[in-house]
């Protein structure tokens, strides 16, 4: 029980900070607030404009109850006005998120599943050449940045080879047939979640290498191994012990794809939450930025929540069960 409440206290605390930060970050920046927060030129406007928005943006009100306007924002799930979109931002996100999920979600499972077999699979056997190779080639492709990957990937496959397009979501005149779209779809999404699993896979692959490379001198599995039990039995020995914290990786790992969905999304031009955070940042439309970052911080915290208590839970019953 103190497990839960120490993992909710957790996670309320880091709302809590999202939610300070989000409200701060406009109000840090050097310039005149009234253009932060609406992302219009000062220059461009009149006096009666700039009285209408300093007094809309609650700038007129002392500091706490500026607080209490966001945390209203918050509470009401508007998340604030875009006066560059002429919009609630929580609308815009709306329009937006499903893309992003769309190339993150595939990323985190794939990425999770290849780390978990390859890990394994050098570190059952520590300091062998399988190890070698395998802790060599994760280092070295873990030093690329994602947008080195994608302009690699997009030169040689799509732009040479011509396997893929170029970017977008769907073709030009791929018409009304379902089947056809999500074919179409898929494979405009091979590149892009190609570039975030070969960005998150080799930090993963080196995790979960060194747990089973841990668990491999275990006396259970230097046992299993004297009693001739195969290769495969023996991985699958120490995965089950480690699966735990592959789990809370996994969870963790979410928000490192979305932030890498930013570059992604905009090398690709995909309308994603990524693009909508490189538009908002370029046309100083703090509202939306403040937005998608609670959107964002708020998912990985969520998905931290879910593994910690998915790790508790599992952890709770195989103590009784022992």
């Amino acid at each position: 029980m103190k497990k839960y409440i120490y993992s909710a206290i957790t996670t309320l605390t880091a709302f809590a900070l999202i939610i300070v930060f989000n409200f701060a970050l406009p109000r840090m920046l050097t310039g005149d607030p009234v253009a932060m927060l609406t992302g219009l030129d000062e220059q461009a406007m009149t006096e009666e404009m700039y009285q209408y928005y300093y007094h809309a943006l609650g700038l007129d009100l002392p500091f706490h109850k500026q607080f209490a306007m966001y945390l209203g924002s918050i509470a009401d799930g508007t998340l604030g006005y875009s006066y560059h979109y002429n919009s609630t931002v929580a609308e815009i996100v709306a329009g937006r998120i499903g893309v992003t999920i769309q190339i993150a979600l595939p990323a985190v499972v794939i990425s999770s599943l290849i780390a978990l077999w390859i890990g394994l699979y050098a570190g059952s056997r520590p300091l062998r050449l399988r190890d070698s190779i395998v802790t060599n080639s994760a280092v070295a492709v873990n030093a690329l940045p994602s947008f080195v990957i994608a302009m690699l990937l997009l030169a040689t496959l799509a732009y040479k080879a011509k396997l893929f397009p170029l970017g977008n979501l769907n073709s030009v005149g791929v018409g009304d047939n379902i089947a056809l779209r999500i074919v179409d779809r898929v494979w405009h999404l091979v590149l892009p979640v190609a570039t975030l699993v070969l960005a998150s896979a080799p930090s993963k692959i080196l995790y979960v290498r060194n747990l089973a490379a841990r668990e491999a001198h275990s006396k259970y599995i230097l046992f299993a191994r004297a009693r001739g039990l195969s290769e495969h039995n023996v991985r699958m020995s120490i995965a089950a012990n480690i699966i735990r914290p592959i789990v809370a990786m996994t969870g963790i790992s979410f928000g490192a794809i979305l932030g890498g969905s930013v570059v992604v999304e905009t090398l690709f031009s995909i309308p994603g939450m990524g693009m909508l955070v490189s538009d908002a940042v370029n046309n100083r439309d703090y509202p939306t930025l403040q937005g998608c970052l609670f959107v964002i911080c708020a998912c990985v915290v969520v998905f931290k929540l879910v593994a910690d208590i998915f790790c508790i839970a599992t952890s709770v019953k195989r103590g009784s069960a022992q």
